[in-house]
């Protein structure tokens, strides 16, 4: 009875145990989801109060904008007024050259850009410190002691100082004629403001500028990508190397420039080539040019090339006189090429091996008019067979007859030649 009153007792007491420690749990979990969350809440205070002052900021910003536009347009109206006004006093301080007026005189709008032009130079030169300007003028200028008015007077610059500390405006030139002086007509070829003088150094810099300007245009303007057609690559290296002579370039930048001209295919090899000489900018240069040469640039690539473009040539008709003058092109550029010496190859065309095949593309009456002309020259100058210059200049000028705009009623009303009508008798 006793041991059965214990077990009740054992039992009671850790059912008691293990609901105080649930208890205990849970007060547990609930404490901690209270702090995150308050700490959530607090990071959240955090982002709310930049997120305020950024927005404040942006709203001052935003505030600031009208003002800054209409400050922006005051200094244009102040700049704009000042230069008025500078242009009028210019025009005030020379009173006398209007009675008297020189030999060449300046247009008024040439005199206003000349004084903008003169008081920019010296808004760039001035010192501070030497607020008096000296001005070289053509007339001798003698000691005002004791001098007599008849004298060759001179003029005096006098400067109008206006606040300089506060005013960025470079000060007016006023010209103020000394008592008992006369007054002689002013020479403006001649008058020249010492302080307008730039210093060589800034001169020379500005020059090579706008020069650098110019050929960068130039460059632009001229350079064309090479089409990795032989037949070009000569024209283009000509045009390339003209371009680039009096860029002082660096080998590492003409290298540059000329991976950046070049055509697909010549484009992949002049990079693998500097890729493979990255340190030495002046071997990748030559060998790039080399494997040019030897790819676009070789005699029997260009004889190659324009062989096969004379035999793909078509056939020309009567009616085709378009054609005929692309023939002509084509012999011209055969000509120019076999004249520089080139390409030895191009001699095959003083033969009648070498002509006849394109003679055959003509229409037929032009063959009988060259089969004359040929055998005449022959004649003429006891040659074995005329030389392949006389081909393409007749070839050029019968193409200009063909083609010449006043006749061109013969294209279009092309004679034809029907066949007889048979006449049926009647019975």
């Amino acid at each position: 009875m006793l041991k059965a009153q214990d077990e009740v007792v054992e039992t009671r007491s850790r059912c008691s145990a293990s609901s105080t420690r649930s208890t205990r749990s849970s007060a547990s979990v609930a404490a901690l989801k209270a702090r995150a969350k308050a700490e959530a809440v607090q990071a959240q205070v955090v982002y709310a109060e930049e997120e305020a002052e950024v927005m404040k900021q942006q709203a001052e910003m935003q505030a600031q904008l009208p003002i800054l536009k209409i400050k922006k347009e005051a200094a244009a109206a102040a700049a704009e007024a000042e230069i008025l006004e500078a242009a009028a006093q210019f025009e005030e301080q020379q009173p006398y050259s209007k009675e008297h007026p020189c030999d060449n005189p300046m247009d008024s709008k040439e005199k206003v850009q000349n004084f903008i032009d003169s008081q920019v130079f010296l808004q760039s030169n001035q010192v501070p410190s030497q607020p008096q300007m000296s001005i070289t003028n053509p007339f001798y200028h003698h000691d005002n002691t004791g001098a007599d008015p008849s004298a060759s007077p001179y003029i005096t610059p006098v400067i109008k100082q206006e606040n300089l500390q506060h005013r960025q405006w470079p000060s007016m030139y006023i010209s103020t004629p000394h008592p008992n002086v006369a007054h002689p007509v002013l020479n403006h070829q001649h008058q020249s403001f010492s302080a307008t003088s730039l210093n060589p150094q800034q001169t020379s810099t500005v020059n090579d500028m706008a020069k650098y300007l110019m050929k960068h245009e130039l460059m632009s303007a001229t350079l064309q990508t090479f089409d990795d057609d032989p037949q070009n690559y000569r024209s283009w290296k000509s045009s390339f190397l003209n371009v680039i002579k009096d860029l002082s370039l660096s080998p590492k930048e003409e290298l540059d420039l000329l991976v950046k001209w070049l055509g697909p295919k010549s484009n992949q090899q002049a990079k693998r080539i500097s890729a493979a000489q990255i340190n030495d900018a002046t071997e990748a240069l030559n060998m790039i040019w080399q494997r040019l040469e030897d790819t676009y640039g070789a005699p029997e690539v260009i004889e190659h090339t324009l062989f096969q473009k004379v035999e793909n040539f078509p056939k020309i008709t009567a009616r085709d006189a378009s054609k005929l003058t692309e023939l002509g092109d084509l012999l011209l550029e055969l000509q120019l090429a076999k004249a520089e010496g080139y390409s030895p190859g191009l001699v095959f065309l003083d033969t009648a091996h070498g002509v006849n095949p394109i003679v055959e593309k003509l229409p037929y009456f032009l063959q009988e008019r060259w089969i004359s002309h040929a055998s005449k020259y022959k004649v003429d100058y006891d040659a074995t067979f005329p030389p392949f210059s006389t081909f393409s200049t007749f070839v050029r000028e019968q193409a200009r007859i063909r083609n010449d705009p006043s006749f061109s009623f013969l294209s279009a009303a092309q004679p034809k030649f029907d066949r007889p009508v048979k006449t049926v008798l009647a019975l």
